[in-house]
C-alpha cells in the first residue's frame, strides 16, 4: 500500500524471475500498478479489477493480488473465493 502526496507511477515486476523452479520457469513480468481511483466506479463505490492469464504454464502464470482494503472480495471465474482485509495477498 503506497501514498504519495504526488502523483507517481508505481511498477514491479521481474526480469527472469519464477514462481516455481527457477531452472526450467523463467518468466518476463512487468506491472504498472493501477491507482484505485482509476477502479472506483464512483457512481456505485464498487471496483474491479480484472486478470487475464497468459499462455504460460500454471506455475508462472500466477497473478498475485494484494488488497487495497478491509473486506476485499476476490472472485475467480465470477464465483466469489476470499475475502481480505488490507495489506493480505492471494497468488492464484
Amino acid at each position: 500500500l503506497v501514498q504519495s502526496n504526488k502523483p507517481i507511477a508505481l511498477n514491479c515486476g521481474s526480469f527472469g524471475g519464477t514462481n516455481g523452479d527457477a531452472n526450467n520457469n523463467l518468466d518476463l513480468g512487468f506491472d504498472q500498478i493501477v491507482p484505485i481511483e482509476n477502479i472506483r466506479n464512483k457512481d456505485t463505490d464498487e471496483t474491479k479489477y480484472i486478470f487475464v492469464r497468459g499462455y504460460g504454464i500454471d506455475l508462472t502464470e500466477r497473478p498475485l493480488l494484494v488488497a487495497h482494503e478491509d473486506n476485499t472480495e476476490v472472485f475467480i471465474n465470477e464465483i466469489s473465493t476470499t475475502t481480505l482485509n488490507a495489506g493480505q495477498y492471494l497468488a492464484i
